[in-house]
């Protein structure tokens, strides 16, 4: 693995463990803000950035994998017919 996916993916987990356990202590404490005590609006305005700062965590190294990973190798589907046709097999007894 190159040097910028071991930085992604470290930075990521550095992220993501500090949003988490931010939001959780803020959770069991709510005077307790941590890092963001500087961070106006109380409570919820704290909460709200712990949200972000693990969502941030937990989304940029996935980001990253699905960059390196390439085009999907999945095939394409065919397009669903929009009306059903009978079958050359069946047969309308009309």
């Amino acid at each position: 693995m190159q040097s910028k996916g071991w930085a992604g993916l470290v930075s990521g987990m550095v992220l993501l463990a500090l949003g988490a356990q931010g939001g959780i202590r803020l959770l069991a404490d709510h005077d307790d803000r941590g890092l963001l005590g500087w961070v106006p609006g109380g409570f919820a305005a704290c909460l709200s950035c712990y949200a972000v700062i693990t969502l941030a965590g937990s989304c940029w190294p996935v980001g990253e994998a699905h960059e390196r990973s390439g085009p999907s190798r999945t095939p394409e589907r065919q397009p669903r017919p929009t009306s059903r046709e009978p079958a050359s097999n069946e047969s309308s007894s009309w």
